[in-house]
């Protein structure tokens, strides 16, 4: 908490969440307290393994109470590594009564972190229910994915991180969002293409230590 941009990140997401999302403060607040518990099922799980979770509770905490809040049917995820993010969607949808999601990744060998890794490793048997995981590159897999799935509620980007890879990827989906056009991203301090493509959309965004939400501009 010495970083003063991270501590007015951390007072303030409640509000901003709650704003972009359009619903009350009380019940983001409630959603980042109901993901604790998948947090702490996480590390539990990485700890048992030997292995490390990249991705730090605050931007997980702000991707559960986004699908918790929005209760979307369709959802599409590039990146998956181990699986944490996986992992809260799966449990926000799980809560919500509904819900599947598609995951698209490569099987990468960075991210072997002991010997028994395999994508998605951290996903469990009962949140894989609704569960579709595709082993190949979003460049390929996406555009197809998209046209069979016709429309989708959510999407979130989390695979490669270069400004093409993430513009291609927000202009892929663009047209089979629904109305609420809801786009996710992880590392959008990583170059502008979040901030660039929701300004040229006209959308409504917030950033939360580099995990990006946008949305249609609300009605006033």
């Amino acid at each position: 908490m010495k970083n003063p941009e991270f501590l007015s990140q951390y007072t303030t997401r409640t509000g901003r969440l709650a704003h972009v999302l359009k619903t009350s403060d009380a019940e983001i607040k409630g959603y980042f307290d109901e993901s604790t518990q998948y947090w702490n099922e996480i590390q539990e799980k990485l700890t048992k393994h030997g292995a490390k979770e990249r991705m730090g509770p605050e931007r997980l905490q702000i991707l559960y109470a986004c699908i918790r809040s929005l209760k979307p049917n369709i959802m599409v995820e590039t990146g998956v590594a181990g699986g944490s993010t996986s992992y809260m969607i799966l449990s926000a949808m799980q809560k919500n009564g509904k819900g599947d999601l598609t995951s698209i990744d490569i099987d990468n060998p960075i991210w072997h972190d002991h010997q028994n890794y395999q994508v998605g490793w951290l996903v469990t048997e009962e949140l894989r229910k609704n569960w579709n995981l595709v082993i190949e590159d979003s460049k390929k897999e996406l555009p197809v994915l998209v046209k069979s799935l016709k429309q989708i509620d959510i999407f979130f980007h989390d695979s490669d991180h270069s400004y093409e890879h993430m513009m291609f990827e927000f202009n892929t989906v663009w047209p089979f969002l629904s109305s609420d056009k809801i786009i996710l991203a992880d590392d959008i301090n990583l170059n502008s293409s979040f901030v660039k493509f929701s300004s040229q959309h006209k959308l409504h965004f917030e950033k939360f230590y580099g995990f990006g939400v946008a949305k249609n501009k609300l009605t006033e």
